[in-house]
């Protein structure tokens, strides 16, 4: 298959670099893309128990697709909005059946987005021989940008981060989502 070559060798660090650097790159240009977009969306849409959906989501989603797409025009996409799913044809394909693809969601945290709540972030990873190998997380508004190398420590602005020491629930600074529009998932999670 076309995947072959990368599933029967590991892959260079040098070569899963080049992965990160670009899925940076790509999450750079959507995070200017969402700045430009925050506070001044016209287009709004429900998606049902997915929550919302804007411009500027779908916008997002194209210029990350387009942008590792052309990179790397031989692995596929597992993009969150569907309707740029045809997009990537072409530049491999968009099926969550692929063993190697880019995992995308554009704009995680639509609903802060559009309450212009400062929360929010793109996130980015790839999955290779069905693994996750590199990952990058844009949060925006706080010009934060989190990467990863499977195996080579996760970085913040390229200065490295660890996992708290705290051993105590009551030490722990918590956050949770909810998915409030499944009225019994909803009561679960609480």
């Amino acid at each position: 298959g076309r995947f072959r070559g990368m599933q029967d060798q590991k892959i260079s660090s040098s070569k899963l670099q080049n992965y990160l650097d670009e899925a940076v790159a790509a999450a750079l240009k959507a995070r200017a893309l969402l700045l430009n977009y925050y506070g001044d969306l016209s287009q709004v849409e429900d998606k049902g128990k997915e929550g919302l959906v804007s411009e500027a989501d779908l916008e997002s989603e194209k210029l990350i697709i387009s942008h590792l797409s052309e990179k790397f025009p031989k692995i596929s996409f597992l993009a969150e909005e569907d309707s740029f799913k045809k997009q990537s044809e072409g530049h491999g394909e968009s099926t969550p059946l692929a063993q190697d693809q880019w995992i995308v969601d554009p704009l995680d945290g639509t609903t802060n987005y559009i309450h212009q709540f400062p929360i929010f972030c793109i996130s980015i990873g790839l999955q290779i021989n069905n693994e996750i190998q590199v990952a990058v997380i844009d949060v925006p508004m706080l010009g934060r940008t989190y990467t990863a190398i499977k195996g080579g420590g996760a970085f913040c602005n390229g200065q490295p981060v660890k996992v708290s020491q705290s051993t105590e629930l009551k030490d722990c600074l918590l956050a949770t989502g909810f998915r409030s529009s499944d009225k019994e998932l909803f009561a679960d999670q609480l």
